[in-house]
C-alpha cells in the first residue's frame, strides 16, 4: 500500500532542495507518492549575506519573530497525507525563523 507524504521545505541557497531529492528519492522508488512544496518568504533575504544584512535579521532570529510566507498550493487538492515532513534552515543560517505554524491556516489536512 502506498503512502502520500507531503514534504513542505524552505531554502534560501538550493541546497535543502537537493538534499530533500536525496532523502525522498528511495520513498519514491518504492512506490509512495510525494509531493515537494517549497515555501517562499514575502521578502527574500539577500544572498550571499553581507554583516549588515545579517545584523538587521538576527535580532528577529534570536526572538523567534516569525516572517511572512508567500502564498503556495498543493496539487494533490483534499487528499489525506500519510507523513508530514517539515524542514528548513538551521538557526545558524539567520535567517527569521519560517514557523509551520504559519501553514496551519492554508488547512493542509
Amino acid at each position: 500500500m502506498s503512502k502520500k507524504i507531503l514534504v513542505i521545505y524552505y531554502t534560501q541557497s538550493g541546497q535543502l532542495e537537493n538534499i530533500l531529492d536525496h532523502f525522498t528519492a528511495p520513498l519514491i522508488e518504492a512506490g509512495n507518492m510525494v509531493e515537494k512544496v517549497r515555501v517562499h518568504v514575502a521578502n527574500d533575504y539577500p544572498f550571499p549575506w553581507t554583516g549588515k544584512s545579517f545584523f538587521a535579521v538576527m535580532p528577529d532570529c534570536v526572538l523567534g519573530v516569525p516572517t511572512e510566507l508567500k502564498p503556495f498550493s498543493l496539487s494533490e487538492k483534499n487528499t489525506t497525507w500519510s507523513s508530514l515532513v517539515t524542514r528548513h534552515g538551521s538557526f545558524r543560517q539567520a535567517y527569521r525563523p519560517i514557523p509551520f505554524y504559519n501553514i496551519l491556516p492554508y488547512k493542509l489536512f
